[in-house]
């Protein structure tokens, strides 16, 4: 809901503000997320998101990808 984005993009910020080290992954199950992605490229696009969100924000659509995803941060 409301809540859950709202903690994506607090995230986001925190991360784009070095306070948050980490990677954020959207497991985008089924493409429910693709909706969400078009916004960031749009907002990208339009100079109101940088374009190197992909550094810290990534949407994987498979349990399996997740996982290769957080192998890699360690």
């Amino acid at each position: 809901g409301v809540g859950t984005l709202d903690e994506l993009f607090e995230t986001v910020t925190l991360a784009k503000l070095g306070k948050y080290p980490g990677k954020i992954f959207v497991l985008n199950v089924d493409g429910f997320y693709d909706p969400l992605k078009s916004l960031i490229g749009h907002l990208v696009r339009e100079g109101m998101f940088s374009a190197d969100y992909d550094r810290f924000l990534s949407f994987p659509s498979t349990a399996g990808e997740l996982l290769e995803g957080l192998k890699h941060l360690g």
